[in-house]
């Protein structure tokens, strides 16, 4: 039996899911549904108020052979969950299939979808007549459901226009994000979480403390800037992207602000260190939330399906449960359940090996068959000599160019990456570099790269740095020939987007056409409107749910390389996570390209070697793709973390 499904629910100022977690919101005291409308099979949808008594017609429903259909599934279905203990043999959800396959058109609203496609439109203008209204009266309520079984109607007719041609592995892959939410098993140590956020704030009044300045000066731009301005520094400025005028850059993304981290003036670093302490809250508040969680129970994993343009999945519920720090107390506080262990299995340099792969670049595809080492094969390169795993600042600068370089970086941010330590510890080089690398002097620079300099470095030190970066950009570039010549052909496939032409991208020929790249599962990354800017860079029309309307996009050869291969990563991981079902193996947690299991302790064994076979194995339709994986077992997430 399929059953259509959409709650309705109180809200309220102070009570919305605007300004609360999902789980918050659905497990507070003072969730009450006003209904549900409910649509079986293709019989008519019909309206079942508070007063109709919800639980016991929701009860007596055939939840174990039934495929439940809702448009966002992981709040109706965490309802249904949470507040009347049903789980349906199957869960399907419009707002993930058609955030897929038109998000970038429409959206993934409801009405958005339906209007697109030609489907109807949602009644305007009922829901908001209930805003705060805890209890509905008779005429109230009927309204309502006229409204909510609308809405489930679009949401059956929507799912009959979505599901022709939609991939049946892809459902599978809903149907378990969905379970990481309504059927959680992951446990959170509450104590650990709490030691956590006590030393998260202590940090940060810490930092505040050393700053010299008040709270009101460090969260004011305005006087922060003057307090700049008394030290003797010119505060940073940029463009705001939200209202075109020039704006006080101090935020954590501004390099020019983080530089000030390095200034020689101890005063201008604690200064910065309490503004950046007061201005992020993201860590407490996380840990906080994270904290209320573990006194409930479970962690309600919330992951959005095709979250990100390129096919990955992206965190929600406001935890961000995709950013989990290595070595963090977040990964050290989610375990096992009592008599388990976590198992946990991750896709070994996937990007690189995708890369390779699509640039048909055989050396590098024969040293991840082989098993040898990317990082030192590249570093050998770089240094003239064999470098082993032996060589740690060597091999070390060869991970970076393999991560780094293959999607175009320019050696100004190469720099930058090395300097700031983006990418593990920080690396600024030398005369001994430059000269153990063979790398040619600075060539001239203009005035506006120049003052790029940070202030801890002095000038000529920046250069000899520069000189060496500028070489590594020139040395893979000619190294990795098929990569910059993938480059190239992206850049004409963009052209062909533009001009309505079908063509193919790479080695294993990508279809490009329609709009879209086309990725080898047959799903989509799609390009909206490709076209010359004035400027006469590609951009391309998106849209974007947050501002409800569409936003423009730069894109150039080496960025369309990155969107296919990581949608390419995302569609192996997928693939990986229906045959692991398959196994008996369900995840629980997915973080970027690794999947995280619970099972009995005495099976963990077996398990971690039947994962890492699966996630080891390319799917049919990735021919020669040097999939490999790695996987580790542990009581909590930090220790399973190979």
């Amino acid at each position: 039996m399929l059953i259509t499904l959409d709650f309705e629910t109180f809200y309220g100022p102070d009570y919305t899911l605007s300004k609360m977690r999902t789980t918050d919101y659905i497990e507070d005291a003072r969730f009450h549904a006003h209904g549900v409308g409910i649509k079986l099979n293709d019989a008519p949808a019909y309206w079942v108020s508070d007063a109709d008594g919800i639980a016991k017609t929701l009860g007596d429903l055939p939840w174990s052979s039934a495929f439940l259909l809702c448009h966002n599934a992981l709040f109706d279905a965490s309802i249904l969950a949470h507040h009347y203990g049903l789980i349906p043999r199957f869960y399907l959800d419009t707002q993930s299939m058609g955030r897929a396959l038109y998000g970038a058109f429409c959206g993934a609203s409801l009405n958005g979808l339906c209007e697109y496609l030609g489907l109807g439109s949602k009644i305007a203008g009922e829901l908001i007549k209930t805003y705060g209204v805890e209890r509905l009266d008779p005429a109230a309520s009927a309204a309502l459901g006229g409204y909510c079984v609308q809405d489930v109607e679009l949401t059956y007719k929507l799912f009959a226009a979505l599901r022709e041609g939609f991939p049946s592995r892809e459902l599978s892959v809903i149907d378990v994000m969905i379970r990481m939410a309504t059927q959680p098993r992951l446990r959170l140590n509450a104590a650990k979480l709490y030691g956590a956020l006590a030393e998260e704030r202590s940090r940060k009044a810490l930092a505040v403390e050393n700053a010299g300045a008040s709270l009101t000066v460090l969260r004011s731009r305005p006087k922060f800037a003057a307090a700049l301005k008394a030290l003797g520094v010119e505060p940073p400025v940029k463009v705001s992207a939200r209202t075109g005028e020039e704006t006080l850059a101090a935020a954590k993304d501004d390099d020019a602000f983080t530089a000030l981290l390095e200034h020689p003036d101890e005063r201008v670093v604690r200064l910065v260190s309490g503004r950046l302490a007061c201005s992020s809250s993201i860590m407490e508040t996380r840990l906080e939330s994270l904290a209320r969680t573990a006194a409930r129970g479970p962690l309600p994993v919330h992951l959005s399906y095709w979250g990100a343009s390129t096919g990955r999945a992206s965190g929600g519920n406001r935890d961000n449960l995709q950013n989990l720090p290595r070595g963090s107390a977040l990964r050290e506080a989610i375990e096992a359940p009592p008599g388990e262990t976590l198992v946990v299995c991750d896709l070994s340099s996937i990007e690189a090996r995708g890369l390779s792969w699509l640039a048909g670049d055989t050396e590098m595809l024969d040293v991840f068959r082989s098993g040898g080492d990317p990082y030192c094969v590249m570093a050998s390169a770089v240094y003239g000599r064999p470098i082993t795993k032996a060589d740690k600042a060597e091999r070390f600068v060869g991970k970076i160019l393999v991560l780094a370089l293959g999607y175009g970086m320019s050696w100004l941010r190469l720099e930058q990456t090395l300097r700031k330590g983006v990418m593990g510890p920080p690396v600024v080089f030398t005369a001994d570099d430059a000269a153990a690398m063979s790398a040619p002097p600075c060539p001239g620079l203009d005035n506006d790269t120049l003052a790029k300099c940070p202030p801890t470095l002095p000038m000529d030190a920046w250069l000899t740095h520069v000189s060496v970066c500028m070489h590594l950009v020139k040395l893979y570039r000619n190294l990795r020939y098929p990569v910059r010549q993938l480059w190239q052909d992206a850049d004409g496939c963009l052209s062909a987007l533009s001009a309505g032409i079908d063509t193919t991208l790479g080695a294993p020929g990508l279809s490009v056409g329609g709009g879209a790249l086309w990725l080898p599962d047959g799903m989509p990354i799609h390009y909206p409107n490709m076209r010359r800017s004035e400027s006469g860079e590609w951009v391309y029309d998106s849209f974007d749910g947050k501002v409800k309307g569409f936003q423009t996009h730069r894109i150039y050869g080496a960025k369309c390389v990155e969107n296919a291969v990581q949608g390419i990563a995302a569609a192996i991981l997928r693939e990986q996570t229906v045959e692991c079902l398959r196994a008996g193996l369900r995840p629980l947690l997915q973080v970027h390209d690794e999947l995280v299991f619970s099972v009995p302790v005495a099976e963990s064994d077996a398990a971690r070697r039947t994962v890492q076979a699966i996630m080891s194995t390319a799917p049919a339709w990735a021919a020669g793709f040097p999939v490999s994986a790695e996987a580790g077992v542990g009581a909590n997430y930090k220790e399973a973390k190979v």
